[in-house]
């Protein structure tokens, strides 16, 4: 086999792959088009079908992909949380105990919208001002995952805290609120 033959092969088996990429490029577009010309002519119903069946496909591949992940299941929501934060680890101050009274930390529950995502609502009912509770929030939010509703809904925030118990929060809320009503 001459060095000429031996070229012609090589470029042969890059041409068939560059083929294969293209069918494969095709059939991709056609299967996206055809999916985009469904959803144009699919009524609100069927799309709201069409958007579920993506969304359980989603996380279909979310669970296939977590599976894989070493200790998955050490982050879920019924496993018990222990306490890392104790008393002795915050500052103690005069109003603490008073800041801890006003602060409740309750579940979310399945039924609440992001209930998969979000852990704990904090409800703060201490007569302080948005800024203020924004401020708390703040605090806690250096922490973990805290998405701040007060704008909605006065005096709650909510908290994504899978490896925090629900204690732990309170008192990082309230150690916040301590230092505010110290002021």
């Amino acid at each position: 086999m001459t060095w000429w033959d031996r070229l012609k092969g090589v470029l042969k088996r890059e041409a068939d792959d560059v083929a294969e990429g293209m069918r494969e490029v095709g059939r991709s577009l056609d299967d996206a088009l055809a999916r985009k010309e469904r959803e144009a002519a699919a009524t609100p119903a069927e799309r709201v079908d069409m958007i579920l069946d993506e969304i359980a496909e989603e996380d279909q591949r979310f669970d296939e992909i977590a599976g894989k992940v070493p200790d998955a299941d050490a982050v879920g929501a019924d496993r018990p949380r222990t306490r890392v934060l104790f008393e002795e680890d915050v500052e103690a101050t005069p109003r603490l105990e008073e800041a801890r009274a006003g602060i409740t930390i309750d579940p979310i529950g399945a039924d609440q919208a992001m209930s998969e995502v979000f852990d704990f609502v904090v409800t703060i009912a201490l007569g302080l001002s948005n800024e203020q509770l924004t401020e708390i929030a703040t605090a806690v939010e250096e922490h973990v995952l805290v998405v701040d509703t007060l704008e909605r809904t006065p005096g709650e925030f909510w908290v994504a805290a899978p490896a925090l118990h629900k204690d732990d929060v309170g008192l990082l809320a309230a150690s916040a609120a301590a230092q505010i009503l110290e002021r």
